[in-house]
């Protein structure tokens, strides 16, 4: 169980020492391993499957294929989204507005996901406490403000982070439970996931942002 009193920084610390033993790399391969087991296991709580939209202030993992690949400049097939809510396009379609946390360099993903912890910390707490605890899909929703989250991502040349789906174009979603971000911070993208950029182009792009 998470002590909600421990900035999750220093929880995502520990994960890497309780995990993977100190190591980087072994931190991220448990951190996947614990989330499929958990996915698949329809007996866990702590990740769950599930479908339809997204909730606002949850974090989601998930297949995702672009409705226009052609159109759009890079993206991601396997979103590490925190859900900000949906809007409407032209069209009148429904999309869902997400933080894809896997276009944050790790100490940055790190620092703003814990800003975003500690910020809204009293309605994590309420959404969690009780039967709920550690209960993924049936929490609460927390309602994270879009546009604070996109101000200050701006500042530091990372607002393409925020990204936008079609609700009908995921699959294999998962939802992670509050008390379990901290194993969820380590699933780093992996293998041939972005198309158009790569980890080392969004770093660069980090402190190009830093530098103005």
């Amino acid at each position: 169980m998470t002590n909600f009193d421990i900035p999750l920084r220093d929880l995502v610390k520990r994960e890497q020492k309780e995990l993977g033993g100190g190591s980087i790399r072994r931190t991220k391969e448990k951190a996947y391993e614990w989330y499929w087991r958990n996915y698949r296991n329809n007996k866990s709580f702590e990740v769950q499957r599930v479908t339809g939209y997204l909730e606002r202030g949850k974090m989601y993992r998930f297949d995702y294929d672009p409705k226009f690949k052609a159109d759009i400049p890079f993206y991601d097939i396997r979103p590490l989204v925190i859900s900000l809510g949906r809007k409407k396009n032209k069209s009148g379609e429904v999309l869902e507005v997400a933080l894809n946390i896997n276009y944050l360099p790790r100490t940055v993903r790190r620092y703003f996901v814990d800003k975003i912890f500690q910020s809204y910390k009293a309605g994590i707490i309420s959404a969690s406490k009780g039967n709920l605890s550690n209960r993924a899909a049936e929490q609460s929703t927390v309602p994270i403000d879009y546009y604070k989250i996109k101000k200050f991502l701006a500042v530091y040349g990372l607002g393409f982070a925020i990204r936008t789906y079609y609700p009908q174009r995921k699959r294999k979603i998962g939802v992670i439970c509050y008390e379990e971000w901290r194993k969820g911070i380590w699933m780093e993208p992996v293998g041939e996931q972005f198309f158009g950029t790569t980890p080392r182009k969004i770093l660069s792009s980090y402190k190009e942002g830093m530098l103005k």
